[in-house]
């Protein structure tokens, strides 16, 4: 893998910052575009005032909908999707409208039923509940035909939302999503993040006092599990939510924590990410989404606790399945494509659940370097996931070939789309006409880029305290990656199943750390050795206890000989 070091930035904007910000941190708070003394102290400080939320596009409109459910007891159906963001939109809008006078219930499809988004069936079946306003809540501004169903049936539809902006929108009474009109809002917060701001904005229409914090907690999970871009307002979310989660009071979360093995004073983003969501996730995935609906919204202990362990439960049977539609997979595209891989891999199989083919997809994303489509063809209908590779937007080739599909939508790194199983081949050769990659190349040989030449002689305890302040990590704002040169590896082990992981120590000059490298197994073997080294800094909670008290260590991005070799 070939290493690319971001290039010296001009650090003149940072002249009246005083000697106390090291150098170190000047060069990457400009890689984030944070180019000021006064930006980066907004930055690195704590979250102060929000975005104003009658900034969000359509939420006046949204609101005084919302505002007339409320004040008639109207019968209001909140219709969620199934991942995380849905499920915690759907929670935090169900909570919300209920205080303020609302029927609401909640809906969520059934994946491997009605797919993805509102269907025909799933809109009939609302209606039937003799609702009058249905709510989307992570889902519904590419559903032109099914909001006209809903229209006909005497239903009002608000869409609360952050997909990407369709051709042709539906005409709904409303469409709440911070990407309409070139993005005016100043950010792109999560599904979770927009219904937030919704109830903020309503609360204060009715001149009742928005107790936001009790929500934080539900904006902290949705908008981390959702990868939303970490910038503006969208990082002060969810720094906000990581504390509230810290403090919850939430009996369904407290129960997940214990069933995962996680103290609640050591969730971050990683461990959101890693080990909280991927449980919530397994009820969509594997059974039904209202498990994790149901633990979420509950205020009964007991109930929490059985409901945790169930999502634990089908957790581990969701790894279990993911790593077989891993292998299904490869052996397609070897068998398919030989050594001569395609700009976009295709894999359909009737093998592969409905419910894993996004974790598959992801997994071959990152395995080949390609954005990778997994479709799941044991009906006349299949079901696709796509995901995508840094740089590279996933919608463009759906856009391309959607005269194909029945519907697609999703973002830029992770898209669903339907489509008639006898069009698949039609799909595959028209994905494999297109141009989409001007340096096909690139996609052979992955670059790592490098944030900053950090020896380790230049890590200090100053320069660490401000190091944590970048956090929370995630799109828009990737953990910082580092270089250090000629360091010696030694207390070399394999780790982990197949021993396909290191765990080892690198010293240069007086300091010595401790590192885990995943998939660096084979490198156990060079005990003693010289390297050059990426890496990145990480919080050994899993060995140490307590987030704040447990010692870093670094975690390995990739391994060099050293040149003196």
């Amino acid at each position: 893998m070939d290493w690319i070091l971001a290039p010296e930035p001009d650090l003149s904007g940072f002249e009246s910052a005083g000697p106390d910000l090291p150098v170190a941190i000047r060069k990457l708070l400009m890689l984030r575009d944070i180019d000021t003394t006064e930006k980066a102290r907004i930055f690195l400080g704590s979250p102060k005032k929000l975005t104003n939320p009658d900034l969000m596009p359509n939420i006046r409109p949204a609101v005084e909908r919302l505002l007339q459910a409320c004040q008639n007891s109207e019968n209001v159906v909140v219709f969620g999707d199934y991942d995380v963001d849905g499920v915690t939109s759907s929670v935090l809008l169900v909570e919300g409208l209920r205080e303020l006078g609302a029927k609401v219930e909640s809906y969520i499809p059934d994946r491997n039923i009605d797919g993805y988004g509102p269907s025909s069936r799933s809109v009939r079946r609302i209606a039937d509940m003799g609702t009058s306003l249905l709510v989307t809540a992570d889902t519904g501004t590419s559903a032109v035909a099914e909001v006209r169903e809903a229209n006909s049936l005497d239903m009002d539809v608000v869409v609360i939302d952050h997909h990407a902006i369709p051709s042709e929108l539906p005409e709904a009474y409303a469409i709440v999503n911070p990407l309409l009109f070139d993005n005016l809002y100043g950010s792109e917060p999560a599904a979770v993040g927009v219904a937030y701001k919704v109830l903020e904005e309503l609360f204060l229409k009715m001149q009742i006092t928005f107790d936001g914090d009790k929500f934080l907690d539900l904006v902290g999970l949705g908008m981390v599990c959702d990868m939303a871009p970490l910038r503006g307002e969208s990082r002060d979310l969810v720094r906000l939510g990581i504390d509230a989660l810290r403090k919850t009071s939430r009996s369904g979360i407290k129960a997940l924590c214990g069933a995962a093995g996680l103290a609640e004073v050591d969730i971050d983003a990683e461990s959101i990410g890693w080990i909280l969501g991927p449980r919530l996730n397994a009820a969509g995935r594997l059974a039904h989404a209202d498990l994790a609906f149901e633990l979420l919204i509950s205020t009964n202990t007991d109930d929490s606790v059985q409901l945790a362990r169930q999502l634990d439960d089908l957790n581990k049977f969701r790894r279990k399945e993911t790593e077989a539609a891993v292998a299904i997979s490869d052996d397609i595209i070897q068998d398919k494509y030989r050594d001569e891989l395609p700009e976009i891999l295709v894999v359909a199989s009737d093998s592969i659940s409905a419910g894993i083919i996004g974790l598959c997809a992801s997994r071959l994303a990152d395995m080949y370097n390609r954005p990778a489509i997994v479709i799941n063809s044991s009906s006349d209908e299949a079901r696709a996931s796509c995901r995508s590779i840094d740089g590279f937007d996933m919608l463009r080739p759906l856009r391309a070939v959607s005269d194909l599909l029945i519907k697609f939508g999703g973002h830029r790194a992770a898209a669903g789309f339907s489509i008639h199983k006898s069009n698949l081949i039609a799909l595959e050769e028209k994905l494999g006409g297109l141009d989409l990659f001007s340096q096909p190349g690139d996609l052979v040989a992955p670059k790592l880029a490098i944030d900053l030449d950090l020896p380790f002689d230049l890590i200090d305890e100053k320069f660490l305290q401000y190091l944590a302040l970048f956090e929370p990590h995630g799109i828009g704002n990737k953990k910082p990656v580092f270089y250090a040169s000629d360091v010696m590896m030694s207390n070399s082990r394999t780790i982990g199943k197949d021993s396909r992981h290191l765990r080892a120590t690198f010293t240069s000059g007086t300091q010595t750390w401790q590192a885990v490298g995943w998939g660096f197994g084979e490198y156990s073997a060079f005990e003693g050795q010289r390297f050059d080294l990426a890496y990145k800094f990480k919080r050994n909670v899993a060995t140490y206890g307590r987030l704040y008290g447990s010692p870093l260590e670094l975690e390995i991005i990739d391994l060099q000989r050293h040149s003196s070799w």
